[in-house]
């Protein structure tokens, strides 16, 4: 729960720290990167996803919906 306080600029700069670092990333040194932010839905709603984005490969994972800081939390089913 971070993005949402940065200024744009920022939030450009982490997604690239982010995506840099999982770029080096290898089967024997790999990178999670674990998250809870909001994202916009409807008009002006907010819903807070639990996500879960390793590498290599790049893949992301919604993992649970959230209110807020927390809880109550809703785990999505594993597939």
């Amino acid at each position: 729960m971070v993005r949402q306080y940065l200024v744009p600029q920022e939030r450009e700069r982490v997604t690239e720290l982010v995506e840099r670092a999982g770029a080096r990333a290898t089967a024997a040194a790999p990178l999670a990167h674990l998250w809870l932010e909001p994202e916009r839905v409807g008009r002006g709603g907010f819903a807070f996803r639990l996500g879960l984005t390793s590498w290599p490969g790049g893949r992301t994972t919604v993992l649970a919906d959230a209110q807020g800081h927390g809880p109550p939390v809703v785990w999505r089913p594993s597939r």
